[in-house]
């Protein structure tokens, strides 16, 4: 992932507004962030890192037309991947269903606002 960020922010400036506005309806600056927020959760994850109470370093932008804005926390940086992820069905049928199951599963030994969940968090990563 990181090699993609730095991948995009090295290409000519017209080929990232295509990019960014033909494939997510979105500006560079957002893409961008969008980017560095995926590199930064990816390599949390490989690397076995904690998510719980972790403020990320990538503040993720978010387009003006988004209810919600950003901020360091887990929940917003998974805001990002559904603004990044392709498949609509594939997100709202697998994704979301899986983890649904595993915040019901760990509902009593988190508070899900140290990872930034509002009391709406389905609802807002419904695509």
């Amino acid at each position: 992932m990181g090699m993609l960020s730095y991948f995009y922010a090295d290409m000519l400036s017209v080929d990232q507004k295509y990019i960014a506005k033909a494939l997510y309806q979105t500006s560079v600056p957002c893409l961008k962030s969008w980017l560095r927020c995926t590199t930064e959760l990816r390599n949390r994850c490989a690397h076995y890192s904690r998510l719980y109470y972790w403020s990320f370093p990538a503040l993720p932008k978010m387009p003006k037309e988004m209810e919600v804005s950003g901020n360091r926390k887990l929940f917003s940086q998974i805001l990002v991947l559904k603004l990044l992820y392709p498949d609509k069905d594939e997100w709202n049928n697998s994704f979301l269903v899986e983890m649904n199951s595993i915040v019901e599963e760990y509902e009593h030994d988190i508070w899900l606002k140290h990872i930034g969940f509002p009391q709406d968090w389905y609802r807002q990563l419904v695509k």
